[in-house]
Formats: C-alpha cells, sequence, structure tokens
C-alpha cells in the first residue's frame, strides 16, 4: 500500500496531485484505496434516474468501509 501511496501523493505527479487536490480530495482520502464507480447516468433517459442515488448509497458505503469512491460516467446505451 506505501508504494500505492507513493504514486498518488510523491512529487514526480504534482499535476495529478492538483487535479485531485481540485477535484475537493484531501490527502486522507488519497491514502486510502481508490474505488472507481462506473455510472450511466444521465437527464435524457428517464429509466436512469434512479442512478443517480445508487451511486450515492454505493459511495456512502465505499467510504465507510475504509475506501475513497471516484465516480466517472459511462454512455448509456439506451
Amino acid at each position: 500500500m506505501e508504494r500505492e501511496i507513493g504514486w498518488r501523493l510523491g512529487d514526480d505527479f504534482i499535476e495529478q496531485n492538483a487535479g485531485y487536490k481540485f477535484a475537493g480530495y484531501t490527502d486522507d482520502d488519497l491514502s486510502r484505496p481508490v474505488i472507481g464507480i462506473a455510472n450511466s447516468f444521465t437527464d435524457l433517459c428517464g429509466g436512469h434516474k434512479n442512478l443517480r442515488e445508487l451511486a450515492d448509497e454505493v459511495k456512502h458505503g465505499v467510504y465507510r468501509a475504509g475506501g475513497t469512491p471516484m465516480e466517472f460516467g459511462t454512455i448509456a446505451l439506451c
């Protein structure tokens, strides 16, 4: 895990670290395992409206379990 923390917080990745800090992540957040959460929520597809709330609950669970959730969007295929 020390290597992973160094990857995110090391001096060689100042631009990347600045992006994380700009997004609101703290050093404590970045010291935890980062868990990606894919979400195809969109306002254009009525069937995906529930995914906004579902993703919030998943992020809450990841954080409570000791991880740092990072949500990213995907294309809604329908």
